[in-house]
């Protein structure tokens, strides 16, 4: 499929389709997930901690040179295409999309748009995506898009990129985690709906009006008059906020939950928390149970990284080297989500450790280099090269005890007359 130099679908008012419409029920309700990331403030800040976190984590291209030896390969077509996907998106726009589309609807979508040589990536969104033909076993044999136009527009399946997860019943495409929260959400929302009608009404609480049984009886005029002067009490009324008079010994009776017995707040609490785990989220990362100390933070971090961006990096990364790489013929490319520069602590600490690394004798000086994405000194494959053996006093210039350097001096408390005394350790032997 070629594209002009904007690189867009054809406009028009977008649908969906009406197979994902079915895909997406549950109990009969239609689960909409671009309509509940907008409404739904546990889903939002889910999605957007998984996709902002995710985008920041710098994807690099690597070519691999041996088992233990890679190089960098962002100057590869393919580390500037993911780099610069298109002529309006950034890589981190990309990420950005395709962690969000993929936490709301099990499926991400990238189409493969050539203009002449070159190769451009543009976002499709899985709202108007859907997958059609082949079969469970091969996949998908094309992908139907809906763009309101009058007739869809179809792209062979070696022209898309497709990210999902996974589906019990169909292979062909993901299934999104809000069919099983749909009930929580549901809740969360007929609550919100109650907590506004609840300050609408200036923070009083619904109830009735209880009037004698020996009270005399009303003429229809006579309740329609207390009727419209009770709603000038009311929200928007002229006398609202004011307080009313009762006539006739009527008594105004409570008759909702009040917000402590509703628990608004646990509620909203509770949808947080599940859909946090659901997104395999922990809540220390939301700040959401306890004030996080120095080191527990530090430990959060890293539990962020490795268990709840790891899998989805890993999908990322072998989706792209399944159905992208090949576009190259370079089997040697792979990208990669570099975790570790996000984990590495500050320069004094990383220094620290290559250093207590370099210093022990299980691990070489070019042995750290090459963990640190770093060219080797000298051969690599020498074995009479000092740099390819654990740290000894060789690799540090050291050939004899006779040129190890001048002990240190050790400072001694001061001497009777006043003044302090630097003592040679040889001295003192």
């Amino acid at each position: 499929m070629s594209f002009g130099d904007e690189g867009s679908l054809s406009g028009g008012n977008v649908i969906v389709s009406p197979s994902l419409e079915t895909a997406l029920r549950l109990d009969g309700t239609f689960v909409n997930p671009d309509r509940i990331y907008r409404t739904q403030p546990a889903v939002r800040i889910c999605v957007d901690f998984l996709a902002y976190g995710i985008a920041h984590t710098a994807l690099k291209t690597y070519r691999r040179v041996s088992d233990s030896e890679r190089e960098s390969a962002s100057d590869s077509q393919l580390g500037q295409l993911l780099l610069h996907p298109n002529a309006r998106m950034s890589g981190f726009e990309l990420i950005l999309a395709l962690v969000s589309d993929w936490a709301l609807w099990d499926d991400a979508y990238w189409l493969k748009a050539r203009k002449g040589s070159a190769l451009a990536l543009y976002r499709l969104p899985p709202a108007f995506v859907v997958p059609t033909g082949g079969n469970i076993l091969t996949g998908p044999s094309s992908y139907t898009v809906n763009t309101g136009s009058a007739s869809p527009q179809v792209f062979p399946a070696d022209e898309v990129v497709h990210f999902h997860g996974y589906n019990p019943r169909d292979t062909r495409f993901g299934l999104s985690k809000l069919q099983a929260l749909a009930m929580v959400l549901r809740e969360e929302t007929e609550a919100s709906r109650y907590r506004a009608k609840f300050w609408e009404k200036s923070a009083r609480k619904d109830g009735l009006l209880k009037r004698p049984s020996t009270a005399p009886e009303w003429s229809e005029p006579e309740k329609t008059r207390f009727r419209e002067g009770w709603r000038l009490f009311q929200r928007h009324g002229s006398l609202e906020g004011e307080t009313p008079i009762l006539e006739d010994d009527m008594d105004y009776v409570e008759a909702a939950f009040s917000p402590k017995d509703s628990e608004f707040i646990a509620g909203r609490e509770w949808a947080l928390d599940t859909v946090a785990t659901a997104y395999n989220i922990p809540l220390s990362a939301l700040s959401r149970k306890q004030t996080p100390t120095f080191a527990s933070a530090k430990e959060f971090r890293k539990s962020v990284y490795v268990d709840t961006y790891g899998p989805i990096d890993a999908m990322i990364e072998s989706t792209i080297g399944m159905q992208l790489v090949p576009e190259f013929d370079d089997p040697d490319l792979y990208c990669e989500f570099n975790i570790a520069e996000k984990l590495q602590g500050d320069f004094e600490s990383s220094a620290d450790a290559f250093r207590g690394a370099v210093q022990v004798p299980w691990m070489s000086v070019n042995g750290a280099r090459i963990k640190n994405n770093e060219a080797p000194i000298g051969d690599p494959n020498d074995p009479n090269n000092p740099f390819n053996i654990p740290a000894t006093p060789a690799n540090y210039g050291y050939t004899s005890p006779d040129s190890l350097p001048a002990p240190p001096a050790l400072v001694v408390p001061a001497a009777r007359n006043g003044h302090s005394e630097i003592v040679s350790l040889l001295e003192d032997s």
